[in-house]
């Protein structure tokens, strides 16, 4: 399962990088920054709260890795 939410996390930082950077040429980037900041928050909180299993964790990797470095 940690091997699969690692790709996981590469494969939709593509993703989220290239939106990012689009989004980076219409909007403000302090908004754009904000949004992945509370969207880091909000998706750490319900991993949290939401039970174990390996769909939450690839679930979670996969939003982590679209916020992850855009």
């Amino acid at each position: 399962v940690a091997s699969y939410a690692l790709a996981l996390i590469g494969l939709f930082n593509v993703f989220g990088t290239y939106i990012a950077g689009a989004l980076g040429q219409k909007l403000a980037k302090r908004k754009i920054l904000a949004f992945i900041y509370l969207g880091r928050a909000v998706a750490i909180a319900i991993f949290i709260w939401a039970p174990l299993s390996p769909l939450s964790v690839y679930i979670f990797a996969s939003v982590i890795g679209t916020l992850w470095l855009s």
